[in-house]
C-alpha cells in the first residue's frame, strides 16, 4: 500500500526547493505578464507561491490550490500580507468559477498547471467562466512534445503543447488571444538534455544555478528577437 502522507509531504518538499532554487526564473516568468495584470488577481495552482511575492501589491492576490498543504506553506510565507488569500478548490470543479466571481477577480493567472490535466478543456472552461468581459486570462504551459523525458514524468506532466494544439484549446472559450509566444528557447535544450538524452531520475539543484545564472543574457535576447520555439509557451487573452 502506498502511503500518502509520505507521497504528499515529499510532493511539497520538491515543490518547495523548487520555488526557493528557482526564485528568478519565476520572476522572468512573471514579467511575460506583468503589463497585463489587473487589480484582482487569481493564481490558479499556486503552489507554495511562486508568484505571490510578485503581486503583494495588488488589491488582491488569491491563490488557488487543491492541496492544503501548499497552501498552508504559502500562508506561512506571505500570510501576513493584508491582500493575500487562499482558496482550496480543484481547478476541475465548478466551483472555481463562483470563487472567481465572488471575489471579482479580473485577471486569472495559470502556469505549469494544464499540462498536469487529462481534461484541460474543463480547466480552462471553469476559469473563463469565472472572469469578466474584458477580463484577462495568462497561460504558460510546456511546449514541444517530442521534448517529453524523464524529468516531465517527475512533474507528472500528462502533455507538452504544440503552438496549434494551444491555440486549440483557447478557441473552445470565448477569448480574443494578445498574444500567443515560445519562451525560453535555451531551457528547452537543457530539457531535452537532461530528460530526453540523459533521463535524468530527478531535477538537479546545478539545472536550477546555470538557469538562473544565464536569465540575464537570455531575457534582453527574447525581448530583442521572439524565439521560434521554447521551453514554454505563453498565450495572454481577454474573454469576450
Amino acid at each position: 500500500m502506498i502511503d500518502s502522507t509520505a507521497t504528499n509531504a515529499s510532493h511539497l518538499q520538491m515543490y518547495r526547493r523548487w520555488h526557493q532554487l528557482a526564485a528568478p526564473y519565476f520572476r522572468w516568468q512573471f514579467e511575460q505578464f506583468q503589463s497585463h495584470i489587473g487589480d484582482r488577481v487569481a493564481d490558479i495552482g499556486c503552489g507554495p507561491g511562486n508568484l505571490t511575492g510578485f503581486l503583494q501589491d495588488r488589491e488582491l492576490y488569491l491563490g488557488i490550490d487543491r492541496d492544503p498543504a501548499m497552501l498552508a506553506a504559502l500562508s506561512d510565507e506571505y500570510g501576513s500580507a493584508e491582500s493575500v488569500t487562499t482558496e482550496v478548490v480543484d481547478v476541475l470543479d465548478p466551483k472555481l468559477t463562483t470563487v472567481l466571481r465572488e471575489n471579482r477577480t479580473d485577471t486569472v493567472l495559470c502556469l505549469n498547471l494544464l499540462e498536469h490535466l487529462d481534461d484541460d478543456v474543463g480547466a480552462l472552461a471553469n476559469m473563463v467562466a469565472g472572469l469578466p468581459t474584458g477580463g484577462t486570462l495568462g497561460i504558460l504551459v510546456p511546449a514541444i512534445p517530442a521534448i517529453y523525458g524523464t524529468l516531465d514524468a517527475l512533474d507528472d506532466h500528462v502533455r507538452r503543447y504544440r503552438r496549434s494544439g494551444l491555440l486549440y484549446l483557447l478557441a473552445t472559450q470565448p477569448l480574443d488571444i494578445l498574444n500567443l509566444r515560445s519562451f525560453n528557447m535555451v531551457g528547452a535544450f537543457g530539457w531535452w538534455w537532461q530528460g530526453k538524452v540523459r533521463k535524468m531520475p530527478a531535477h538537479a539543484d546545478g539545472n536550477y544555478t546555470l538557469m538562473n545564472r544565464l536569465i540575464p543574457l537570455l531575457k534582453p535576447m527574447e525581448r530583442l528577437i521572439p524565439p521560434p520555439f521554447g521551453l514554454s509557451l505563453i498565450a495572454i487573452a481577454k474573454k469576450i
